[in-house]
């Protein structure tokens, strides 16, 4: 009897929990540890949002785009959020390809950054890629949306374990 109220009584605590399937791992140049979400769907393309003690990276695989895949250090993508006037700008921190791969970073710290709280607790419609005058549009669906919030939310959880205290 004493065990089934125990249940009973963690049964909102375990509804609510998150399904945080990362992968840890060790960066191949600085064996340091690092945690990856691996890649998964974003409207037609990919996304793989990893953490290391320093920075927190969104890499993008854009595939859907037909004629130019290149960025630069000039590329740009907007974050869109449902319901709101509210976006997020960044600029690509990764190298010049034309692959279509596409990053952003966000500094890691003992806080979660703004732009990544936004993430989290607001529904991204979409992503806005722009290179020059090419402009690509990322939509998500209602499940990807989903998805997106909750790898975030395990990211912004254990990338903060990642940080050496001295």
């Amino acid at each position: 009897m004493k065990f089934s109220i125990l249940l009973l009584a963690l049964l909102p605590a375990i509804s609510f929990a998150q399904n945080c399937a990362l992968k840890k791992e060790k960066d191949q140049f600085t064996q340091e540890p690092k945690i990856s979400t691996g890649f998964f769907k974003i409207g037609t393309d990919q996304l793989s949002i990893d953490a290391s003690a320093k920075e927190i990276d969104f890499f993008f695989s854009i595939s859907s785009q037909k004629d130019s895949k290149c960025f630069d250090d000039a590329s740009t993508v907007t974050v869109i959020f449902e319901g709101d006037r509210l976006k997020s700008n960044f600029r690509n921190t990764g190298t010049m390809n034309c692959e279509g791969l596409f990053h952003f970073t966000l500094r890691n710290g003992p806080s979660t950054p703004t732009q990544l709280q936004n993430i989290i607790t607001k529904k991204v419609k979409g992503f806005k890629f722009t290179n020059g005058k090419t402009v690509t549009d990322v939509t998500l669906t209602e499940e990807q949306k989903k998805m997106l919030a909750d790898l975030a939310a395990c990211i912004a959880t254990d990338a903060k374990t990642l940080i050496k205290t001295p």
